[in-house]
């Protein structure tokens, strides 16, 4: 190809739209409808960054690493468990585990930590985070 070439007429390209930009509200958890497979796949589209916002107790943060519970079922978002770090949330159809939470201009930290005094009554559950 010649750049003088006065003839030379470019390939139209594929004309797709851009998707739309997601926002906090499109990500945002409703707990009286979803169930807990949108909640799981909300946290994990957004779970590098920069997460799903919610409030728990008042905090509001972030939520990342999230996992489906077996056994444990509460209200939604109710926090009916803690171990290692992560919190059990119901949801209506059952339960999951969120393992990081991070406030807005701080750390991402163990969920436990973030919300700490505010956990007081939660039951911690002794089982191993692998099961084999």
């Amino acid at each position: 190809m010649n750049l003088k070439n006065t003839e030379f007429k470019p390939i139209p390209q594929i004309k797709n739209e851009i998707h739309p930009r997601l926002t906090q509200e499109n990500r945002k958890i409703v707990w009286e409808k979803d169930t807990t497979q949108d909640i799981i796949k909300k946290i994990n589209m957004s779970d590098s960054y920069p997460g799903v916002k919610e409030e728990f107790f008042g905090i509001t943060c972030f939520l990342y690493g999230v996992h489906k519970e077996s056994n444990f079922r509460g209200k939604p978002k109710e926090i009916i468990a803690k171990r290692d770090g992560a919190i059990c949330v119901g949801t209506i159809d059952g339960a999951v585990w969120i393992s990081h939470l991070k406030e807005e201009n701080r750390f991402k930290l163990p969920a436990t930590y973030v919300l700490k005094e505010k956990l007081k009554g939660v039951k911690e559950q002794r089982i191993p985070l692998i099961l084999e």
